[in-house]
């Protein structure tokens, strides 16, 4: 039973060093796709420049929010839900009180609505 419990924890192990790497890939390949993503997410020639400016800063952000879903399953498969629960909406107040100050405070227009998600995906 404990070389099975070491095989399991070598494979987590192991796919947790490889996350980063994974997700700094799927970045750089989504960053250099940022116009054809921008159209394919919908976007028209209209508000292609504000898409183009929430994507580069979303895409940044992207590896901590997979990192932040994948704690957050986490705590929810090991029966703390009530905390994965917290987190989620703490980051979504955070999110609601930071996009105003970003957006019409320090005039940042889509770019500060982007950096507001990614901060609060931090929580």
């Amino acid at each position: 039973m404990n070389k099975c419990n070491t095989v399991i924890f070598d494979l987590d192990g192991t796919l947790m060093n490889t996350l980063p790497d994974i997700a700094a890939s799927v970045n750089h390949a989504l960053s250099t796709l940022n116009l054809p993503l921008a159209y394919l997410l919908g976007s028209t020639d209209t508000i292609l420049p504000y898409t183009k400016q929430y994507l580069s800063i979303i895409l940044v952000g992207a590896p901590w929010m997979i990192g932040s879903f994948v704690l957050n399953n986490q705590l929810r498969y090991q029966g703390s839900a009530h905390y994965g629960m917290v987190g989620i909406i703490s980051g979504a107040i955070l999110n609601i009180a930071l996009d105003p100050l970003f957006i019409f405070a320090l005039d940042m227009g889509v770019a500060g609505a982007g950096l507001a998600t990614v901060i609060s995906q931090f929580v």
